[in-house]
């Protein structure tokens, strides 16, 4: 019997040594954009090692570097692709921007200055109750956004929740962005954040263009719901915010239960699946691969 168990732990580890010499192994350096966001940035990373399935130790070099020292028997270029994929998605409560022209133009002649230059590089939205204030071109998106945010009318806010903020929209067929006006949280961020999304694929919208469907924790299904029936009840828009950008403001004529719903933009097949991909990998603080290096023994 004791023959018997002695051969069979010699088995064991005899495989186990052989799989671990067939294991690649490689160090990658890594900066961290921000050094506040180390902490973050370590926990993330470690997460991330453990969903590509790698044997990975994650470890602080300085004060905005992390080394990783992983085996993998994967593809090295297909984990070195990925390796800081990131997307952030964010979603935000609308505005009606009806009363901001107006007011606007009510200031320039309350004051009697001269009309500034950045305003008439804002094509006007033709409709009323849109969360769009206008629209731009690439070139001229940094000027009109460094008038908006410098106007008065943007400052003032009565409550810490009723923060407002401008963001632009993808590069539209038309090839101009779209402006939103977006309502944050008390706390200025996102009415709900990204992170509640536990699995993306690429898919199609009802129209056969390219979309990303997404599914909800339990938490973020019950938030998910909250969102858009108050959107239904208070009749406002859902801002789906990609990295900064917005690429759709869908208005709900009901409340989503479930958590499942689609992102739809103006997307390639190739940058569906890719913001997929990095959905499915959770989001990154901004970093810079520094070095990604296979290790020959």
């Amino acid at each position: 019997m004791n023959r018997i168990l002695i051969y069979s732990f010699l088995v064991v580890t005899f495989f186990a040594l052989v799989a671990c010499q067939n294991n690649k192994k490689v160090i990658a350096e890594i900066r961290v954009q921000n050094p506040s966001e180390m902490n973050e940035a370590i926990t993330a990373l470690d997460q991330r090692m453990k969903k590509f399935g790698v044997i990975a130790k994650v470890s602080q070099k300085s004060n905005e570097e992390i080394t990783i020292a992983l085996e993998t028997k994967g593809d090295l270029k297909e984990l070195e692709k990925n390796f800081l994929l990131s997307t952030k998605l964010e979603f935000y409560e609308t505005e009606s921007t009806d009363w901001v022209s107006q007011e606007i133009t009510d200031h320039f002649l309350t004051e009697n200055v001269e009309y500034p230059k950045a305003l008439d590089k804002i094509k006007p939205v033709a409709y009323t109750g849109s969360p769009i204030i206008g629209y731009a071109t690439s070139q001229d998106t940094l000027e009109v956004m460094t008038f908006l945010k410098s106007f008065p009318l943007l400052k003032a806010s009565d409550t810490p929740a009723r923060l407002l903020k401008l963001k632009w929209g993808i590069l539209d067929k038309e090839g101009v962005h779209a402006l939103y006006l977006l309502k944050t949280n008390s706390n200025g961020g996102p009415t709900m954040a990204g992170d509640f999304v536990v699995k993306s694929t690429q898919d199609y919208d009802v129209l056969g263009s390219p979309s990303i469907s997404i599914e909800m924790s339990e938490p973020g299904a019950k938030k998910w719901e909250s969102l858009t029936r108050r959107a239904n009840e208070n009749r406002f828009q859902i801002a789906i915010v990609l990295d900064g950008l917005v690429y759709s403001a869908p208005g709900v004529t009901s409340a989503i239960s479930g958590g499942r719903s689609q992102i739809s933009g103006d997307f390639t097949v190739e940058e569906a699946q890719r913001i997929s991909t990095a959905l499915n990998l959770g989001y990154l603080p901004k970093m810079e691969l520094l070095s990604f290096e296979e290790i020959k023994e």
